[in-house]
């Protein structure tokens, strides 16, 4: 699958259409910086993650990345288009003002299914992607791995298994539990279902059945209610209201007020409702500080950075200790309130209960009604969770007035009615175990819910780290093979991805330095071999899987190389990638010269990008795309700039030339030897130009025959070229003589009918 031609209109930093035309071959494309390069590369991403390009994304790009997408000049009649074309289909985006757009999607391509992260890669994808932690790097190659679908499933599981577990944390069917169990302690202790059993068959023994037996807690439970329900319904209305005021007064107590009143809400600072996912990851973190052994430094999980283990430690020990007060704290409150709550609604219940009816509407108790009425407002529910000061000063002050008066009436009941209110609240007691084993239940299947998913997350992971480990395998290799041919005879082996020990989420690169095994690059590598290693780790999973087929897009990757870690390059690309269509951008002239240069034949198309002027104008192209092309384009407006476009290229190119056709040169110490320009170099070719032949039909004669356009070069880099570089005036009849003699000195080297150049010849009969 080969890019036939990429065609922009008003996008980016393109005007009226511009298309890059491919002719389905690899291309290098040179702009200086802000020449639209990158307009390019935004436009295939674009396609490939339909209507997103993620480095532009930002707080001022719109909601739909209009701001940043868009022209800024694009006239009022026009629509920003992008146009990306195969060898027999197309895809084709208009976008509107607003950044909505209009897909045509000729074929059912479907280019956004494509692994974007396969595809291109971005200068900076290369230095962040080496000096990133663990975690990082595990995130940013999961997608290439192919793996990060497993990876959403099991962070989607945790996630639901988290806020199953927290749900019930604080869930209404968790207090439920505390308050009932806490009831049952009051009145039982600590007594087993057996012991319970017989205190509840001695009083149904005690109401007139004195034979009652029983081997079931809940049956005589209910039993004993229906008895003392029925007995206190044929009761007289003395006894009924008493034990009313009783069941009321039960409910009023101010314990819970003041027991909140005592919580040191302190401890809880600003951490509200996030104390248990704090909790839940220091957790984890203690349990991966646990497993560090042997390490002085480690990275630190949170922010990356190498901190000192027992550091780590303590932190994560002091934190953990500070959150558990503070969840107790937290636990506490959610207890009382949930207690709060329940007795306040019981209260309403048993105060309004008919038979008290008459007592509370007396014009006496306006006060207590008064009171009653404002509870009834409150939200019970919300209550449990939260209390406002106002409430809890309105509870305070007002509760003791209805405390004292149901207190007063509990005291004066005669001993039958507090008998049975006694008895009653027993058996209903006994009989709360029926809802507690509901809620219980609930419980164990939110417990096994939870359980549950914890396991399939566990299983997943452990997938995913198995897949990981074969595929880390697999690429490993590609990576070894193509750093030697970036950097030959380098004592850099067994460079290999490989997954921490310590039970984290995290990937790291390993490698034997000068025999020395490194758990990382960032240890010894310079930060040129760091980019140059990431730059082979992205080719290696680039021809991988289902991509494997598809363009490469490189933009600017060589921004923080310099000449001795790119060299190499062009010579990975034709051994390793000659069957895959790889799209080149660089603002480095010298290295799109040197490409110009060595990839030659029928694959490779060079274009040239014109400094951008305006967003009227948008991009351009150069009409003949090289540093002499440019420097005719100066002739007429600045000689001195034409003249040294030209010199440039000759300083470029005669130092691969020299290479390709093995030219002995003499050795300089230091730089001296990366410093020569084209002058040594045309004063070494043309001092052995008898020593080469040149094909005249079946025959080979003597070169030196073009001697004296070598030499006529060389003059005039002396003469005319030396002096332009050095601020003297040059003028356009110089400079062009320059240029013309420059142009007849590259084309001594290439084949006049094949255009390949000569040494394509050496490399086969040396």
């Amino acid at each position: 699958m080969r890019i036939s031609n990429l065609s922009l209109e008003w996008f980016r930093g393109s005007a009226e259409r511009i298309s890059l035309e491919t002719r389905q071959k690899s291309v290098v494309i040179y702009g200086n910086n802000g020449s639209g390069k990158s307009t390019f590369v935004d436009a295939i991403e674009y396609c490939l993650e339909e209507g997103r390009v993620d480095h532009l994304c930002n707080e001022y790009s719109g909601t739909k990345q209009e701001k940043a997408l868009i022209n800024t000049k694009k006239p009022a009649d026009k629509k920003a288009i992008i146009k990306l074309t195969f060898s027999n289909s197309y895809v084709q985006y208009q976008i509107a003002d607003n950044g909505s757009a209009q897909k045509d999607d000729e074929k059912n391509l479907r280019v956004e299914e494509w692994d974007t992260h396969r595809i291109v890669l971005r200068h900076n994808n290369l230095s962040n992607f080496i000096n990133s932690t663990k975690t990082e790097k595990y995130n940013t190659l999961l997608p290439l791995l192919g793996l990060e679908f497993l990876e959403i499933a099991a962070e989607n599981i945790k996630g639901i298994s988290k806020i199953i577990e927290k749900n019930f944390n604080n869930s209404s069917t968790t207090q439920k539990i505390n308050l009932v169990e806490d009831e049952w302690r009051k009145i039982f202790g600590d007594k087993d279902d057996q012991g319970i059993l017989d205190d509840i068959i001695n009083l149904i023994k005690n109401y007139g059945y004195p034979d009652y037996t029983a081997t079931n807690l809940l049956e005589a439970a209910q039993k004993l209610n229906d008895d003392l329900e029925a007995k206190l319904e044929n009761s007289n209305n003395s006894i009924k209201e008493h034990s009313a005021f009783i069941a009321a007064y039960q409910t009023s107590n101010l314990q819970t007020v003041d027991d909140y009143k005592k919580i040191d809400f302190s401890v809880l600072g600003n951490l509200g409702s996030f104390i248990e996912d704090r909790l839940s990851i220091l957790q984890s973190s203690s349990t991966y500080a646990q497993k560090i052994s042997g390490l002085e430094q480690i990275e630190c999980p949170s922010c990356g950075k190498e901190i000192p283990t027992e550091e780590y430690k303590n932190q994560v020990g002091k934190e953990i200790k500070r959150l558990e007060l503070a969840l107790s704290i937290l636990n506490q409150k959610r207890k009382i309130l949930s207690t709060l709550a329940k007795n306040l609604e019981n209260l309403i219940k048993e105060i309004s209960a008919p038979i008290l009816s008459d007592w509370l509407n007396a014009p006496s108790q306006e006060n207590i009604k008064a009171i009653i009425a404002t509870i009834k407002n409150y939200n019970l529910e919300e209550l449990q969770k939260e209390i406002t000061e106002e409430q809890l000063a309105y509870l305070e002050n007002n509760l003791k007035i209805v405390y004292n008066v149901l207190k007063k009436k509990a005291e004066d009941a005669p001993p039958q009615a507090a008998k049975l209110s006694a008895d009653i609240h027993i058996a209903k007691i006994a009989l709360s175990r029926i809802e507690l084993n509901k809620l219980v239940a609930i419980k164990n299947n939110y417990v096994d819910t939870h359980n549950f998913l914890i396991a399939v997350e566990q299983e997943i992971r452990n997938h995913i780290k198995n897949l990981t480990n074969d595929r880390i395998s697999a690429i490993s290799s590609d990576i070894q093979k193509y750093w030697e041919l970036l950097h030959p005879n380098k004592p850099i082996k067994e460079i290999k991805l490989y997954i921490p020990p310590e039970n984290i989420k995290g990937i790291d690169i390993a490698l034997e330095f000068y025999g020395k095994k490194q758990d990382s690059p960032r240890l010894t590598l310079s930060e040129g071999h760091r980019n140059s290693l990431a730059l082979c780790i992205f080719l290696a999973l680039a021809n991988q899987g289902k991509e494997a087929d598809k363009p490469i897009v490189l933009d600017d990757v060589v921004i923080s190389f310099d000449r001795d870690h790119r060299s190499q390059i062009h010579k990975l690309l034709q051994e390793e990638f000659s069957d895959r269509q790889v799209l080149i951008f660089t603002h480095d002239r010298e290295w799109y010269t040197e490409l110009r240069t060595l990839l030659q034949g029928g694959n490779w198309e060079f274009k040239y990008l014109m400094p951008w002027q305006s967003p009227e104008q948008g991009i351009t192209w150069s009409q003949t795309g090289s540093l002499i092309a440019e420097a005719k384009e100066y002739l007429n407006t600045n000689p001195e700039i034409a003249i040294n476009r030209a010199r440039s290229h000759m300083d470029i190119f005669m130092p691969i030339v020299a290479e390709k056709i093995y030219l002995e040169m003499p050795f300089l110490k230091g730089e001296k030897n990366d410093m020569r320009t084209a002058s040594p170099f045309l004063d070494k070719i043309i001092s052995k130009s008898t020593s080469y032949q040149i094909r005249q039909g079946d025959k080979y004669e003597p070169l030196g025959a073009v001697k004296p356009e070598w030499e006529d070069t060389r003059n005039l880099l002396v003469a005319w070229a030396n002096r332009g570089s050095h601020g003297k005036p040059v003028t356009k009849e110089e400079a062009e003589e320059f240029i013309l003699s420059c142009e007849t000195t590259i084309q001594l080297f290439y084949c006049g009918s094949c255009k390949k150049p000569i040494w394509e010849a050496i490399k086969k009969n040396k």
